[in-house]
């Protein structure tokens, strides 16, 4: 599954969360402050640059 970067317009954190395509349609919540409003996907140069306030997330359940 690719690795997908949001900017969260709530806790204003840059979080990465792995998706499937279906998963990428779908309404996504920031796995830190659980909010809706997400920017994104971001560019791969806006992903990489250096912020601290970046969380990796799958969202995928395990079977």
């Amino acid at each position: 599954m690719p690795l997908y970067t949001f900017l969260c317009n709530t806790c204003e954190k840059e979080v990465s969360l792995f998706l499937s395509l279906k998963e990428l349609r779908r309404n996504k919540a920031c796995p830190e402050c659980r909010g809706s409003d997400l920017t994104g996907p971001l560019e791969n140069e806006a992903s990489r640059s250096g912020n601290d306030n970046q969380v990796a997330c799958s969202l995928s359940k395990k079977s």
